[in-house]
């Protein structure tokens, strides 16, 4: 087997017993590593096969030891070069007969050949199911066959750069929204956008509240404050209702996934959705072009969706770039409708807000009258 093949080329080596993410029982992991320990008995290392003499004090050639290195170098080299064909050959789109010219040192082609479709196969399931992770409401509007086919283009196309598979598919938004084939649903890619900022959220650094901060900074100059944002806080603007359909697709994933979707997370103005969506008020919405902002965030351990008003998304895009609180206030009370008495504490129990904080400096003098005048607006949070 391959495994037998490695270890008489390279000698007794740590051998890396894999699963991916489908752990099996403890006895069946005892048991392959027992194998792998018997496969490893009869094998010794390689004999070496060019002239080769020890260097020592007496005898410290630079010849000698240029000749003896030189082997080491092509070996590592050659190396390389399967490990290159390897990953051509596993990414590119096709499986091609020309990908086997890099790898025939490896065993027979048609050895080879299988290897690299079952690798083929193991990267689209792993491609499948990290997709279906990552955009659960996604993969309730496709599909799970349309799931499985863009999985293996997005694969093909845009191929993991790192080891955490959970950090792969950012580029699914774009990837849709330049997909002919789907220029008749051109909100998905918004959905897609919307869903990687929930996942991405979830993997956001912790942090607490701090409610002294609160009570202490609301007596400073608002203009030398910054608002403390949850882990993860976006705003997503798009010409589609977009919070609306993955509002109303969010359960059916739960469902179809047998948990609370794969970031963990529900709508946070309804932990108790209806059962059954206004389909036909959606429709009607995605008809008109009805545009919404997504605001997202993480509440604890749970990314949370929801739709944000006009001014709400002026004080919090503000807020995202660094703007002082008075520049935030400023630009929410361009909307009528918002109410900075409601928003404050409403934001502080669904750990949107964490807190307030110094801010660093600050070139925007302000009068005396706009120091009162905004922090005649700013209610006291309990």
């Amino acid at each position: 087997g391959l495994a037998t093949h490695a270890l008489q080329r390279f000698g007794p080596v740590p051998m890396l017993i894999e699963w991916d993410t489908d752990l099996p029982d403890l006895s069946v992991l005892l048991g392959e590593a027992q194998t792998a320990r018997a496969l490893a008995q009869p094998v010794t290392a390689p004999a070496l096969i060019w002239p080769f003499k020890a260097r020592t004090l007496d005898n410290p050639s630079p010849a000698t030891a240029d000749a003896a290195s030189q082997p080491t170098v092509r070996q590592g080299a050659e190396l390389q070069q399967q490990q290159a064909s390897l990953v051509q050959a596993l990414f590119e789109p096709a499986l091609k007969p020309t990908h086997l010219s890099g790898l025939s040192p490896i065993g027979p082609k048609a050895t080879v050949w299988r290897g690299l479709q079952a690798y083929r196969s193991n990267g689209h399931a792993i491609a499948e199911r990290a997709l279906q992770a990552a955009y659960p409401v996604l993969a309730q509007l496709l599909g799970q066959e349309a799931l499985a086919l863009l999985s293996r283009a997005l694969w093909h196309s845009h191929p993991p750069v790192q080891g955490d598979l959970a950090q792969w598919g950012s580029a699914l938004a774009d990837f849709l929204r330049m997909d002919h084939q789907l220029a008749e649903w051109p909100y998905l890619s918004d959905v897609a956008a919307v869903e990687w900022l929930l996942h991405s959220a979830a993997a956001q650094a912790d942090a607490a509240p701090d409610a002294n901060s609160l009570q202490a900074l609301l007596a400073a100059p608002p203009e030398t404050v910054v608002m403390v944002l949850a882990p993860g806080t976006a705003l997503f603007d798009s010409p589609w209702p977009v919070v609306s359909i993955w509002q109303a697709h969010v359960g059916a994933a739960a469902q179809a996934s047998g948990h609370s979707t794969g970031h963990s997370v529900e709508p946070a103005e309804a932990a108790h959705p209806p059962a059954e969506p206004d389909w036909a008020h959606l429709r009607l919405a995605i008809a008109q072009r009805h545009a919404q902002t997504a605001l997202v965030w993480r509440e604890g351990l749970r990314p949370r969706c929801r739709l944000a008003s006009t001014g709400e998304a002026a004080l919090l895009r503000t807020a995202i770039h660094g703007g002082s609180l008075f520049d935030a206030v400023s630009a929410a009370a361009m909307d009528p409708g918002f109410s900075l008495q409601a928003w404050l504490p409403a934001a502080w129990h669904s750990g949107l807000l964490l807190g307030l904080a110094s801010k660093a400096s600050t070139t925007d003098p302000l009068t005396a009258q706009h120091h009162l005048t905004t922090k005649a607006i700013l209610p006291t949070v309990t």
